[in-house]
């Protein structure tokens, strides 16, 4: 008797952690939808539907595509990067193919030998690489129909803050 006890016992602290660790993972359902921002000549449409993203960001000349996941709580939306697909511009110069997807890492490892053969010391290229992490975190807040979103991130030794108003579409 005392087995099945433990085994219950065991059962039910696991099964507790899970449904603990599911509701502190809770994404904030009020993001789903499709937003537009419009600003520095470039058209982006951030799409969050229940825990999954992907953007764009149409500019002149070129477009780029993102995907991944995110998390949301506490007016914090968490980020994290699995692929990404460029079009147009000189995106060949990375040694990638125009339309393709490429995992973060490809695109990161590409982007890391093309700063190398154009002769960007190695410390700064470490510094950038650092900067453009899968995994970003941003503040938001949702008034009325846009998303507020402000991230702030430091590149050598200097801090940025962005902040952009996306609309309901």
């Amino acid at each position: 008797m005392t087995g099945k006890k433990l085994c219950l016992g065991t059962f039910i602290l696991v099964f507790g952690v899970i449904i603990i660790g599911n509701l502190a993972a809770q994404t904030d359902r009020n993001l789903n939808g499709t937003w537009v921002c419009n600003e520095y000549e470039s058209q982006r449409e951030f799409m969050l539907n229940n825990g999954n993203f992907e953007m764009s960001d149409v500019r002149r000349d070129v477009s780029s595509f993102l995907r991944g996941t995110f998390t949301a709580n506490n007016g914090i939306l968490t980020i994290r990067t699995t692929h990404t697909m460029w079009l147009g511009g000189d995106i060949e110069k990375f040694g990638l193919v125009s339309g393709r997807w490429y995992t973060y890492d490809e695109q990161l490892n590409a982007t890391k030998n093309f700063l190398l053969k154009e002769g960007m010391p190695e410390n700064e290229i470490n510094e950038y690489i650092k900067t453009s992490s899968s995994l970003s975190q941003c503040t938001y807040s949702i008034v009325s129909s846009s998303l507020i979103l402000t991230d702030t991130h430091t590149f050598n030794g200097e801090t940025f803050t962005n902040t952009c108003v996306y609309t309901r579409k």
